[in-house]
């Protein structure tokens, strides 16, 4: 089970509602609960972010916004992420923008191998090392919550 405190989901959806600022990560997954949880962590650790529910939302979102990352889940209705990641990599202006899937698919790793600027989480995962990954591929600095109280964790 996910759980996060309710003053950081609020956040969240008070500092990403609008689209049309620049996005730093589009988190693109049917779970609409886990997405948030994904949103509110990183706008805590100073990203901004925005969510999109199925994976033709999730295209249209990224080739409007063009964001640094995106997360990518491959279970999805409309389109899977995996058509997703298909059309990003044949589309000239976001080929080279990094993906992470992250899914509970036994082969997340493989799918991800097949494409570059691909890595994969596979779920359920600790949310700490989903930061980890982030920071790394946008190679900065790893920043501490704005808010210590608030917690990330996955249990079960």
């Amino acid at each position: 089970m996910l759980s996060v405190s309710q003053q950081s989901l609020a956040k969240s959806q008070e500092t990403c509602g609008c689209i049309d600022q620049k996005i730093d990560i589009v988190i693109i997954d049917d779970n609409k609960h886990f997405s948030e949880i994904l949103k509110s962590l990183l706008i805590n650790e100073g990203y901004s972010a925005t969510c999109a529910h199925d994976g033709s939302e999730g295209l249209r979102t990224i080739l409007k916004l063009q964001p640094r990352i995106v997360v990518l889940d491959i279970q999805m209705p409309v389109l899977n992420g995996v058509e997703v990641l298909r059309q990003m990599r044949n589309h000239p202006e976001l080929n080279g923008t990094p993906v992470i899937l992250a899914s509970a698919e036994r082969d997340v790793a493989s799918h991800a191998s097949h494409y570059s600027q691909t890595n994969a989480l596979r779920k359920p995962f600790d949310l700490s090392h989903l930061s980890q990954l982030v920071h790394s591929i946008l190679n900065t600095p790893k920043r501490q919550s704005a808010q210590s109280q608030d917690e990330f964790t996955i249990a079960s």
